[in-house]
């Protein structure tokens, strides 16, 4: 109906690329100088707070930063990855991009493995289909994974 549900106010909203917030009736909301995790009556979820965070990006793993390093939660705000990356965005269909060293590459949800060595300059999410862009020696180049067992 439109109607305001709660009288909270946040100092930042987290979206993702598409300009959505809440992913399995969950968002993050800067409430501070801190994200914390929400429901849709602006209740806190879990007790965790995060200096910085990447939104959810459908039902996978989010990145968050503790300090100057990220790692992953799930819904529920439990760590499901240590924070240890220098940089890091939310799983996207099956993967993560993650930097290391000035570099990025991607780690598997299943394992949460490096599957894709950190070589890459910048490094973006992958589409349904199983191509993400890379950014490498000044150009943005489409890459594709064809079989898991291929890049391993």
């Amino acid at each position: 109906a439109g109607e305001k549900v709660s009288d909270r106010a946040f100092n930042d909203i987290k979206v993702d690329d598409k300009g959505v917030a809440f992913r399995n009736n969950i968002a993050f909301a800067k409430n501070g100088d801190k994200y914390i995790l929400i429901d849709p009556q602006c209740n806190q979820v879990g007790t965790q707070a995060w200096d910085d965070v990447d939104a959810f990006n459908g039902d996978l793993y989010a990145a968050v930063k503790v300090g100057t390093k990220w790692g992953y939660v799930d819904f529920t705000g439990k760590e499901v990855v240590p924070c240890q990356y220098t940089n890091a965005k939310s799983f996207s269909n099956g993967f993560a991009a993650i930097e290391r060293n000035g570099k990025w590459g991607y780690i598997v949800k299943d394992t949460f493995e490096e599957v894709i060595e950190c070589q890459f300059e910048g490094a973006n999410d992958f589409s349904d289909g199983g191509s993400a862009f890379i950014y490498k020696d000044g150009f943005w180049t489409l890459l594709k994974v064809y079989r898991l067992s291929q890049i391993k």
